[in-house]
């Protein structure tokens, strides 16, 4: 006997792109952006046994198929899976379950530890989600679910044309699951997600079942009984269409509708579709809803793993790199990130695991709700047919989030779906409407926005050179054009950045422009000795901030 090696098969991780919106999971519509993405594919052996006859030294085949050889990630038998543990659940009580973000407040320290946790409520739908939707048309993607490059000008993802009922997408994601399986009904966690990870990677899973799966994702429209009055659920605040607008949602600021994040979507999958690796965006909060069907597999890595992600993922996804080699630099973090931003990309855990990153997991089923939190990875696929529904929120412990949000799409040069500026302004009028209620306001909105201000000032003091920053803010001095009541949030014209509490433009570029972009202008300025004048244009609402941080500050002494 003897071994031959033969051909070689693609593996790794695999790239998803949806359509021109992102293929979310879990609030995740993301109109404005386009989308893009690739994939990185690492080569591994196939193995054909062949046998030598006594007679001639000619091979004799004794198998016709190449057998494909299992990955790395699969030949330990996937003893990885086992060091994904499971996130933590919580069971609310009726009085608790009242109030949600009171709730979510007091559960937030420990549950931020997982990225993802399970919240199973104490009262369940009691009108189904297929009653809600029994006319309810949607169309759908098409995801690739094999590893093999398409051939040029092909395209992995892409719109399906096909329209379907909930009725006759349960049909064909049965029929496909049966196709794999033998029978439609949901295998064992542990089964499905080895032949997930077998399909993804090898092409080698169970069945005659096909190549590609269909996902209807981020469809306008809410599973959630119109009629209140039959529906505890319903009825409660942890209605996802109440969510997001709920007074005490940061997000409840915003004075338009942003589809996925102020307003639910819905997600219609089947065995083995998936929601690529992603952080929400802005880094915003997400709560996700299981209305029927089989069960969602979640992956999730909490935020204070988040850079390690990113670098594992560009090293060792993107750029197929070696266990050893240096840190990679802030540009290489952010492009990385860039990619997840766009929700295209789904790899293995076992990458993250190997290299010293928590990923947690969780199986949820009908009646319960997953939550992410801010700047926390997750993924998943779903385990047949079912339906789901997300939306986006924001506690005001999200704030130091969205600063670090905001500098990595100002990075990218992406626009921010959010302005945290003006939910920032918002928030803090809301609370010092309340009498006390400066003493509300939670220490993080208070440094974060300081930090604004000082950051507007310092940079008007450096290119005019007039007293610093800080004594700046205290005497409420600043040379500049007000206007007269406040607008709404602008983009930088160069890298996207939201605009609320200044701008700046030049005689030659009568464009808004951020803090950033306007001390590059300066600075060049000054080299080539041009005499172009900058101005700045300030929100008079920074007169009543600086009014409070004097007050703030007075009290402090």
């Amino acid at each position: 006997m003897c071994e031959v090696v033969g051909a070689r098969a693609q593996a790794a991780a695999l790239s998803m792109v949806g359509r021109g919106e992102a293929l979310g999971d879990d609030g995740h519509r993301r109109p404005r952006r386009k989308r893009g993405g690739g994939s990185v594919f690492k080569e591994e052996t196939l193995c054909v046994k062949t046998e030598a006859s006594s007679t001639s030294r000619t091979p004799k085949r004794v198998k016709t198929e190449a057998k494909r050889a299992e990955p790395k990630a699969f030949k330990d038998g996937f003893e990885w899976m086992k060091q994904v543990r499971e996130a933590k659940t919580f069971r609310p009580t009726e009085e608790e379950f009242a109030n949600p973000f009171a709730y979510l407040c007091g559960i937030s320290e420990e549950a931020q530890k997982y990225g993802i946790v399970k919240i199973v409520p104490p009262v369940q739908a009691a009108v189904n989600a297929a009653e809600v939707l029994k006319k309810f048309k949607f169309s759908t993607n098409v995801q690739m679910l094999t590893s093999a490059k398409p051939s040029r000008g092909a395209k992995k993802f892409y719109r399906s044309g096909k329209e379907y009922t909930l009725e006759t997408f349960e049909e064909h994601a049965n029929k496909e699951a049966r196709n794999r399986f033998g029978v439609s009904a949901t295998q064992t966690m542990h089964r499905t997600e080895k032949e997930f990870w077998k399909e993804m990677t090898t092409g080698t899973g169970r069945g005659k079942g096909s190549k590609t799966v269909e996902y209807g994702s981020d469809i306008d429209g809410s599973g959630f009984s119109p009629n209140e009055s039959e529906c505890p659920l319903a009825l409660s605040e942890w209605n996802l269409k109440k969510f997001a607008r709920s007074s005490l949602s940061s997000l409840a600021h915003l004075k338009t509708s942003i589809p996925g994040v102020t307003e639910p979507m819905l997600y219609c999958g089947m065995l083995f579709s998936q929601f690529a690796w992603h952080v929400e965006d802005n880094f915003l909060n997400s709560i996700n809803y299981h209305h029927l069907g089989a069960p969602k597999f979640w992956y999730g890595v909490a935020a204070k793993d988040a850079k390690k992600f990113d670098q594992i993922a560009y090293k060792h996804v993107f750029q197929s790199g070696k266990p050893g080699e240096e840190e990679i630099g802030a540009e290489e973090e952010h492009k990385a990130a860039g990619t997840f931003i766009n929700k295209t990309t789904m790899f293995c855990p076992k990458v993250l695991v190997d290299h010293g990153v928590d990923v947690y997991k969780i199986h949820q089923l009908p009646g319960e709700y997953v939550l992410t939190f801010p700047q926390a990875y997750h993924g998943g696929f779903s385990t047949g047919f079912n339906l789901g529904e997300a939306v986006n929120f924001a506690t005001r412990e999200w704030y130091s989030y969205g600063l670090r949000a905001e500098e990595r799409y100002r990075t990218l040069r992406l626009p921010p779906v959010v302005s945290i500026e003006e939910l920032l302004v918002a928030d803090f009028k809301k609370l010092m409407a309340v009498k006390g209620g400066e003493g509300r306001v939670p220490f993080n909105m208070c440094n974060i926005f300081f930090e604004k201000v000082k950051e507007i000032l310092s940079t008007w003091n450096e290119i005019v050179g007039e007293m610093n920053a800080e004594e700046m803010i205290w005497k409420g001095k600043v040379g500049g054009l007000w206007m007269k009541k406040s607008c709404m949030s602008l983009h930088c014209s160069k890298c996207q950045c939201s605009c609320y509490l200044s701008m700046f433009n030049t005689t030659t570029q009568n464009v808004p422009l951020c803090v950033h972009c306007i001390r590059e202008t300066a600075r060049r300025n000054r080299e080539s000795g041009s005499q172009e004048v900058i101005q700045i244009t300030l929100n008079p609402v920074l007169r009543k901030m600086m009014a409070f941080f004097s007050t703030y500050r007075s009290s402090e002494h």
